[in-house]
């Protein structure tokens, strides 16, 4: 069995600091891989947000045969949620500058969302090789097939 922590104190403050840094990003002109950087953060800080909800609702175990087909979904939903914070970043920073060439064209906000199927996958690869970490964590030398007593 897998139990999810409670959440940490040090979230809050790792979500006000990424709060106050995004706020400044607002004022910088043409930033075009800060976005990204924010994009995957928030995207992160949802799902760590998400995942302390849960185990403060009751849901404090994971079984252990859930442990990677939860960590690929987790990862999954990290890539896809990557993309689409980033696309909202950049959609709101677009609205908020009234310039006459916008700082992402549509082109650029286009080829981002063809993207979308790599960053999935590459986020199922990612949880994956997160859960089997842990799996292996988990396993002692001695629970090795074979190892006898």
């Amino acid at each position: 069995m897998f139990k999810l922590p409670t959440s940490p104190k040090r979230l809050s403050l790792i979500t006000l600091l990424y709060g106050i840094s995004a706020f400044l990003w607002l004022s910088i002109e043409d930033t075009g891989w800060l976005v990204v950087v924010f994009g995957i953060g928030l995207a992160l800080l949802t799902i760590v947000h998400g995942l302390f909800r849960l185990s403060i609702t009751g849901k404090r175990t994971l079984p252990t045969w859930m442990w990677l087909p939860t960590a690929a979904a987790i990862g999954a939903l990290a890539g896809v949620g990557s993309i689409a914070a980033t696309l909202l970043l950049m959609l709101m920073k677009i609205s908020l500058h009234g310039h006459l060439y916008p700082d992402y064209t549509f082109p650029l906000l286009s080829g981002l969302a063809a993207r979308l199927p790599a960053w999935a996958l590459a986020g199922l690869l990612i949880g994956l090789a997160v859960g089997l970490a842990f799996y292996g964590r988990r396993r002692g030398p001695s629970d090795e097939p074979g190892a006898g007593s």
